[in-house]
């Protein structure tokens, strides 16, 4: 079962995937009013490739279409190629790079 935390004094979104109270997946965001930009997300090692970031970014994005944001942002170091591929399975696309200290 996939559980939703809201704080929303600091504009914080927590979703968890929890199944035999095993977590196995996590995302955290955060967000304005406009935009939300996803802190990070992760999943046990054991648990990946099963499809349980998949469904995450897209209760995420469920959430964020109910609350009227169109904007959310994720950053990706180039080579992270699971989880390019991830964001690219539900539709995210590239919209540039940042470089820091000599590395994307």
């Amino acid at each position: 079962m996939a559980v939703p935390f809201v704080d929303l004094k600091s504009q914080y979104l927590s979703i968890k995937e929890e199944i035999d109270d095993t977590v196995r997946s996590v995302v955290m965001s955060s967000s304005s009013q406009s935009t939300v930009e996803i802190l990070m997300i992760t999943t046990a090692t054991e648990y990946r490739g099963r499809g349980f970031g998949v469904k995450l970014l897209s209760m995420l994005d469920d959430d964020l279409g109910k609350r009227g944001i169109q904007v959310c942002l994720a950053r990706v170091r180039e080579d992270n190629a699971h989880a390019m591929a991830m964001y690219k399975t539900i539709g995210y696309h590239e919209i540039g790079s940042v470089t820091f200290n000599g590395s994307q």
